[in-house]
């Protein structure tokens, strides 16, 4: 799948518009046997969040040595933001359970209660989460109200699935958009078909 190195650290190319969907494309091939986690460490979790303009470079070097400092805690945050993951995934895929939804809404209301409100651009309301009060668990949080915002969105956001093979990226879908990027699934899956039409 297309990735970037940031920091040294290996992350899925941005192609969602969207940093909740961003999080379900830091695995690849989600309906396959293997699929491929981007996030195999607390520090990758970080440079996610990072690297999606969620914390300032500061922050994130901060939090990256403090989990260094403490793995078991940081492991910890990086399992619940795993299962966050995959529940956000199967409620944007259509395919959510009940405990799907309880998950999500959980982290929704964790996450709003480690941020607070403030006035935005519009006349709508904005969430923040306090600069002052980065812990290990921000990212987790900040993510979680990317989700939050992503499902309460109005009007609704339509979100496409690749159909590439070993992919199952998410993305905002505003028109007729079918791969998450031509370059590589939607190039791949010509070079299939095509060689496939070639006689033996």
């Amino acid at each position: 799948m297309a990735h970037v190195i940031v920091d040294g650290v290996r992350l899925p190319q941005l192609v969602a518009d969207h940093p909740a969907l961003e999080l379900c494309n830091t695995v690849a091939g989600w309906n396959e046997d293997e699929p491929f986690d981007y996030l195999v460490g607390y520090e990758e979790l970080v440079r996610l969040v990072g690297h999606l303009g969620l914390l300032d470079r500061p922050a994130v070097d901060d939090l990256v040595a403090r989990g260094a400092a403490a793995p078991a805690a940081a492991a910890q945050v990086l399992r619940r933001t795993r299962d966050l993951r995959a529940a956000t995934y199967a409620i944007v895929a259509g395919t959510p359970t009940d405990d799907d939804w309880t998950l999500v809404g959980r982290a929704a209301r964790a996450a709003a209660l480690a941020g607070s409100l403030g006035p935005g651009q519009t006349s709508l309301a904005t969430w923040r989460h306090d600069p002052g009060e980065v812990g290990l668990t921000t990212p987790l949080h900040l993510l979680a109200w990317q989700v939050h915002e992503l499902l309460t969105a109005t009007p609704a956001v339509t979100v496409g699935c690749c159909p590439g093979r070993d992919c199952g990226w998410v993305f905002v879908n505003r028109g007729n958009r079918r791969w998450c990027v031509m370059a590589t699934c939607g190039n791949r899956e010509k070079a299939r078909r095509h060689a496939a039409r070639r006689p033996r």
